[in-house]
């Protein structure tokens, strides 16, 4: 199984580098106004995946951090339900205990 995923890899890395070859064509990036980048189109789409990832993580971390949270405090009140339960019958009648006919 290791060595399917790593072929995989391999093969998902011999496509980028493919593409990266075939895209070394000069392209100028305009940002701002006033403001131009000119590098290989392979760095400009790198730059804008990467800033694009960056981008979706800071968007979710706040629900990451809230369901994390949520988490915790689930756990810790799981924990005081099972410290507040009493022990378990061990299905043994309690000599001390009378039933209903008091025998």
């Amino acid at each position: 199984m290791k060595l399917f995923f790593w072929l995989i890899r391999l093969v998902i890395f011999l496509i980028v580098l493919v593409f990266a070859l075939g895209n070394q064509n000069e392209v100028t990036v305009h940002l701002v106004p006033g403001y131009t980048w000119t590098t290989a189109l392979i760095w400009a789409l790198a730059v804008a995946i990467l800033l694009g990832i960056a981008l979706g993580i800071s968007a979710m971390m706040p629900l990451w951090f809230k369901q994390r949270r949520l988490a915790i405090q689930a756990n810790k009140q799981l924990k005081l339900q099972a410290t507040a339960l009493p022990a378990a019958p061990t299905g043994k009648p309690n000599p001390t205990d009378s039933d209903e006919l008091g025998i």
